[in-house]
């Protein structure tokens, strides 16, 4: 995506409820929507934010705040006014209003059977059972290799649509990824977010299955750049908005288990599969929940944080503030296996 555009929420707001209006969606759906944003309107004319394209996620954490407090709102509906709003930033995302990634900074609390809360986070157990069934059922197939690199990589969205199949190396089992601005491929952390990442036998076994197998070759009129990008679809190389659907679908339960966990038609479901809506089913994991359970994970594994953030591109601080999920206990344990180690 080219550099944000400078535009004002309320008209930013007006777009996206013209897009929705256009969609034919029913007149409730677009008064929840209109409510919800006009919120967000509110709260940036109040803080004197008149320009989107300047909006990052420390912003967006202080609104979740602000709304939850000036709302008074519990759980449940935080949880819902904060997903119209990261529908809304991802519809800014795909005009160019604001950065690619901005939408997958909410967090949205998901709500357990007690109705207590957490940020979402794709957990290991979850993240296997995604990976196994595709294994399974559709291996080395664009979805499997998708799921495969975000979760074992913990890279962002962008980087992985920012790959070429040139970047991927066989021999030496590693991708390398580079900052591209001028050919439309930008890291989020520009020259510094250059790196290399090492990649398992398994790993390198999936993504050369689907390069010699089920990937696309891209045409010329599809690649001005003259460049082949890795993950491919029949357009060549996928939006961020398409890599995001693709997610969707992947971590939606009823494409594995083969029935709704809440009970829904599925032929019936507007939220089912890559189209329509599926950012409103309440079981999706989005990309960015990936990246900070993958984190997670490492820890959990006793992985040096100073790996992680190298590998991963992403400081210390944040991942000691923003990413690690281990509870108190978890941390206490494995401070003492390393203390009893040395």
């Amino acid at each position: 995506m080219t550099s944000a555009e400078s535009t004002t929420p309320a008209t930013a707001v007006k777009m996206y409820l013209t897009k929705l209006e256009q969609e034919n969606r029913a007149e409730w759906t677009l008064k929840a929507h209109r409510y919800r944003t006009g919120h967000f309107v509110r709260w940036c004319e109040e803080t004197g934010r008149s320009d989107l394209s300047t909006l990052d996620g420390a912003d967006l954490y202080e609104y979740r705040q602000w709304r939850k407090q000036d709302g008074d709102l519990n759980v449940v509906s935080l949880q819902t006014q904060l997903t119209t709003i990261r529908i809304f930033i991802e519809f800014c995302e795909d005009v160019g209003i604001v950065s690619d990634g901005l939408a997958d900074t909410i967090q949205i609390p998901t709500v357990s059977t007690e109705t207590s809360s957490r940020d979402a986070t794709l957990g290991a157990s979850r993240a296997d059972q995604i990976l196994e069934w595709l294994a399974t059922d559709e291996y080395g197939s664009f979805d499997h290799v998708l799921m495969r690199l975000l979760w074992r990589t913990g890279m962002r969205l962008g980087e992985l649509r920012a790959m070429d199949i040139g970047d991927y190396d066989a021999e030496e089992q590693w991708l390398h990824l580079v900052h591209r601005p001028a050919e439309g491929t930008p890291l989020k952390n520009g020259p510094n977010g250059e790196r290399v990442i090492n990649l398992d036998d398994r790993t390198c076994r999936i993504i050369e299955t689907y390069i010699d197998e089920q990937r696309k070759e891209s045409s010329a009129k599809q690649n001005t750049d003259c460049r082949q990008p890795l993950l491919t679809t029949t357009f060549g190389r996928p939006s961020t908005t398409t890599l995001r659907r693709h997610v969707y679908r992947c971590t939606q339960p009823c494409q594995r288990m083969g029935q709704c966990p809440y009970d829904a038609a599925m032929d019936e479901c507007a939220a089912e599969g890559y189209n329509d809506v599926p950012s409103e089913c309440p079981s999706i994991v989005r990309p960015h929940d990936i990246r900070r359970g993958s984190v997670t994970h490492w820890l959990r594994e006793d992985v040096p944080v100073e790996v992680i953030s190298e590998r991963m591109d992403v400081s210390r601080s944040v991942i000691e503030d923003h990413y690690d999920r281990r509870d108190a206990e978890t941390r206490a344990r494995q401070r003492r296996e390393w203390v009893e180690d040395t």
